[in-house]
């Protein structure tokens, strides 16, 4: 399955300003460290605070941090920045049996399983999983 850029890169960002815990990140360190440009970091960070996703701190050692890992959902995530990729869509079929049939059967589940597992997944499992990569030593 295919998510917009928008989504990914918010993923990436929420996880990479949580890993930081407590601690201010600036918007200058994250578009380095994840590559992006600053206004484009915005623009993605924008419906994120105003769904208190993240919170924003001014001032010369401003920045942004997550308002509670533990409590932050993956599906909060994608509800803030495209909030209609997991509803479901009326299809264009004309024959209503195979409409009927299709979205019983194939889109309602498939929508139901993704929704299910971005409710169970916080920022902190995401953040755990990151500190479980194994080390390497030469």
């Amino acid at each position: 399955m295919q998510f917009s850029t928008k989504v990914r890169y918010g993923l990436a960002l929420t996880l990479a300003i949580a890993k930081q815990r407590t601690n201010i990140t600036s918007t200058v360190k994250l578009a380095q460290s994840l590559g992006l440009s600053k206004i484009y970091l915005e623009q993605i960070l924008r419906p994120l605070k105003s769904h208190r996703i993240v919170e924003s701190i001014k001032g010369p050692n401003g920045g942004y941090r997550i308002t509670d890992a533990r409590l932050v959902k993956v599906s909060e995530i994608f509800d803030a920045l495209e909030p209609e990729m997991l509803f479901e869509q009326e299809n264009d079929i004309a024959d209503l049996t195979i409409r009927s049939t299709l979205n019983r059967r194939v889109y309602q589940p498939l929508t139901q399983a993704i929704k299910a597992t971005l409710e169970d997944m916080t920022l902190e499992d995401l953040i755990l999983d990151t500190e479980d990569e194994p080390m390497y030593f030469i």
